[in-house]
C-alpha cells in the first residue's frame, strides 16, 4: 500500500527532526560545559599547588590575576549552563512547530551556539595564558 505524504505532513516531519537536532546539539553543549567546568576546576587545583610550592611567589599579582580568571570562568560557565537549560525548556514548550516557529527557534539556537563558541574559545585562551604564566615563573 502506497502512503502519500502531503506537503504539510512532510513539513511537520522535517520540523520535528529539526527540533530533535536542536535538542541533540543542546545536549552536546551541556557536555562541553561540564568538561570545561572540570578543566577549570583542575586549574584551581593546579594554582593551589603552585601557591603551596611558592612557584608564583616571585610574580606579584600573577597568582591573583589567574585566580580571578578562574573564578570568572566558573561564573561564565554557570551562566551559560543556565542559558542552555532555559533554551531547552523554552524549546520543548513551544506550542506549535510551523515554519515561522522553526525560524524563531533557529535564531535563538544560533544565538546560544555563538555564546557557547565564545566560552570555548575564551577558555582555551585562558588555559594557554595560565600555562604560559606558570612556565615563565618556573
Amino acid at each position: 500500500m502506497n502512503t502519500l505524504i502531503y506537503p504539510a505532513e512532510k513539513t511537520m516531519v522535517a520540523n520535528k527532526e529539526k527540533i530533535r537536532q536542536f535538542l541533540e546539539e543542546s545536549e552536546s553543549w551541556k557536555r562541553l560545559l561540564e568538561f570545561l567546568f572540570g578543566e577549570n576546576s583542575y586549574l584551581k587545583i593546579r594554582l593551589s599547588h603552585l601557591d603551596h610550592c611558592r612557584i608564583l611567589s616571585n610574580a606579584p599579582g600573577k597568582k591573583e590575576n589567574l585566580q580571578f580568571d578562574i573564578q570568572k570562568t566558573d561564573q561564565i560557565i554557570a551562566l551559560n549552563k543556565s542559558a542552555v537549560m532555559s533554551y531547552e525548556k523554552w524549546l520543548t514548550h513551544q506550542p506549535s512547530k510551523n515554519e515561522e516557529d522553526i525560524e524563531k527557534i533557529y535564531r535563538r539556537h544560533v544565538a546560544v551556539r555563538k555564546q557557547i563558541e565564545k566560552v570555548e574559545i575564551n577558555f582555551a585562551l585562558q588555559k594557554v595564558t595560565f600555562n604560559d604564566e606558570v612556565t615563565k615563573n618556573l
